[in-house]
């Protein structure tokens, strides 16, 4: 691992006391996470559950009616023994698309959401455009304060996309780099780390649209100890949040893996918006 530069290790910061209020804003100054992301995308932290690969089991037998009769004319011989049964069906998965984790984390993150989204939000939904920069974070700071929460944004991709590009969030923020910085990139990966330490844990982002001016749907629901990551629809990971139980502030910003920026390129956060859990 690369160590940081001076640059690269001051300190996150959502602003100055000078500042208008929350919302749209750069931050004064900023630690992105500094893990290079591998050429190809690592396994999943949690075990996949490869629900829409059924196995196939040719079975060969040789049919009663063509066993050809003894040379002394006599009538087809019986067969010696019982025909093989055929395999029992495999289960396939429900519905058409793919699953990435099991039927009940599924079901669980569709509760929490539902719950969340039964009461009223307590930010957003906002929108706005974030620019990337070397030791800047510049993004949405709503300065909440919340532990379990559902919150979603969609992410419209940069015009130029020659250097690969990554969006996520903060979660329970406290203040300098003292929160879970969640990170999914357009090589199909996503990261999950204290601060601007090292990820903890890693994963593939299936299903995140990469070509330039693509939008993804990014949703995320903490609850407790435990995370879910959904991304155009999909549930494709349960994230480990034991390291933080903290309350504190959820933000939303571009540009937040070193390796990953391309200094003014701006992207587009639309309808970031986030709902409390009990």
């Amino acid at each position: 691992m690369p160590t940081p530069t001076a640059e690269q290790s001051s300190i996150f910061t959502s602003g100055s006391e000078a500042d208008e209020g929350p919302g749209f804003r750069p931050a004064a100054s900023a630690t992105p996470t500094n893990t290079r992301i591998p050429t190809s995308a690592p396994e999943p932290t949690e075990t996949a559950i490869a629900t829409a690969t059924t196995v196939e089991l040719e079975v060969e037998s040789t049919p009663v009616d063509d066993v050809e009769a003894t040379e002394t004319g006599e009538p087809d011989a019986e067969p010696t023994s019982e025909p093989t049964e055929a395999p029992e069906e495999i289960d396939e998965p429900d519905g058409d698309a793919d699953r990435y984790v099991s039927s009940g984390d599924v079901e669980r993150f569709e509760e929490l959401r539902d719950q969340a989204r039964a009461g009223d939000s307590i930010y957003g939904p906002v929108s706005g455009d974030v620019i990337e920069g070397v030791g800047v974070i510049q993004g949405i700071y709503p300065e909440i304060v919340t532990v379990n929460s559902y919150f979603r944004a969609t992410f419209t991709n940069p015009d130029d996309m020659s250097v690969p590009y990554d969006v996520g969030f903060g979660i329970r923020h406290i203040e300098g780099n003292d929160q879970l910085r969640l990170i999914i990139t357009s090589e199909d990966v996503w990261l999950l780390g204290i601060g601007d330490q090292p990820a903890y844990q890693t994963g593939n982002a299936y299903g995140f649209q990469s070509e330039p001016g693509e939008q993804n749907l990014v949703e995320v629901v903490a609850d407790g100890n435990t995370g879910y990551l959904a991304i155009n629809g999909t549930v494709v990971a349960v994230l480990d949040l034991s390291p933080s139980a903290a309350a504190g502030d959820i933000w939303v910003a571009a540009g937040l893996n070193v390796p990953d920026i391309l200094s003014g390129r701006v992207s587009t956060v639309q309808d970031f918006e986030i709902w409390p859990l009990p």
